[in-house]
């Protein structure tokens, strides 16, 4: 039999469902994705808002899929994502680690918006210099990581969706590391934004679409698959959210452009992801409102390195090939 060490179990989730990518001794390429649907009110803007509920899903969807004892990764809700750039300095400390030397300045020289919060570093490569701070409040975190131990399974990493974004978006699509980019991560409910230059996160931004559940046709497809659609009553109402995040957009490359940088950098291209229905749809809309590329990654993308994934696994993917210190 496997150890916990050798399986691992890869989590997102929204309003709707919980996608779950099983992978065994590292071998992501032969991973086997399900997902698990969700009932109305269990999770509310990426917050659990029935902790009984989701507990009593998951032990029966875990049982059915005979999961057992694996090793748990899985994100920070989006709106609880705080990003701040710090400066730091290995030299004067060369025995400890990045993550070490910021741990230790938390509440004292770096101040966060929570009082107990939960962070992971981007930019961490060199000995010093500026390096971007993701944090996000541990209370949330703590009820997942509850659950999880409950099941029987072993959390090992909390990490934030854009950061798993990025991470395979420069397996697949290696030009990304050259240029200016905004990457923009879709669901029903939300988007995330983040502009990264060089590889390097700048700015990042969470938008809230408004939406009900009840709004939203699942379908459940072959192999534990869903399929969602708006209903048709819902189309115009949804359509005018999706303008109003298309301005959220233009605003926030206004800011990065003139407000960060006066005009001395531009976003020369945008590309979209996510498990959103509408992602193509919306790629399209966003081409006619802006006059920089707008690229989604696709089935061809993810190919190069993932050929048996669809591209709406991209953030599954990004997380399930995160390092992770044991």
């Amino acid at each position: 039999m496997l150890s916990n060490k050798d399986k691992q179990l890869s989590i997102v989730y929204d309003d709707f469902s919980i996608t779950v990518l099983a992978v065994q001794k590292d071998n992501v390429e032969q991973g086997i994705t399900y997902q698990i649907p969700l009932e109305d009110g269990v999770i509310v803007q990426g917050l659990i808002e029935d902790e009984d509920t989701l507990f009593t899903i998951l032990r029966e969807a875990f049982k059915k899929l005979k999961l057992k004892k694996y090793a748990i990764r899985f994100l920070a809700p989006n709106n609880l994502v705080f990003m701040k750039k710090i400066m730091v300095s290995g030299q004067t400390e060369p025995d400890k680690s990045i993550k070490d030397i910021v741990e230790e300045k938390i509440g004292d020289t770096i101040q966060l918006p929570f009082d107990y919060p939960v962070f992971d570093l981007h930019d961490d490569h060199s000995a010093q210099g500026e390096i971007s701070i993701f944090a996000a409040e541990k209370d949330e975190i703590t009820k997942w990581q509850s659950i999880f131990e409950d099941l029987g399974h072993f959390p090992e990493a909390v990490d934030i969706e854009i950061l798993a974004d990025l991470r395979l978006l420069e397996q697949v699509m290696p030009e990304f590391m050259l240029g200016t980019y905004l990457v923009i991560d879709w669901s029903k409910t939300n988007l995330m934004l983040a502009i990264v230059q060089q590889g390097n996160v700048e700015y990042i931004k969470h938008h809230k679409i408004n939406t009900l559940f009840k709004n939203w046709e699942m379908q459940k497809e072959p192999d534990e698959q869903l399929k969602f659609e708006l209903l048709d009553m819902q189309q115009d109402a949804y359509r005018r959210e999706l303008e109003i995040a298309y301005e959220e957009i233009k605003k926030a490359m206004h800011f990065y452009q003139f407000s960060l940088n006066r005009g001395s950098k531009e976003i020369q291209r945008i590309v979209n992801t996510g498990d959103h229905p509408l992602l193509t749809q919306i790629t399209t809309n966003l081409k006619k409102e802006l006059t920089i590329p707008v690229n989604e990654l696709t089935q061809s993308d993810i190919a190069k390195k993932y050929p048996n994934y669809d591209p709406k696994y991209a953030t599954l993917l990004g997380l399930a090939i995160k390092e992770v210190t044991k």
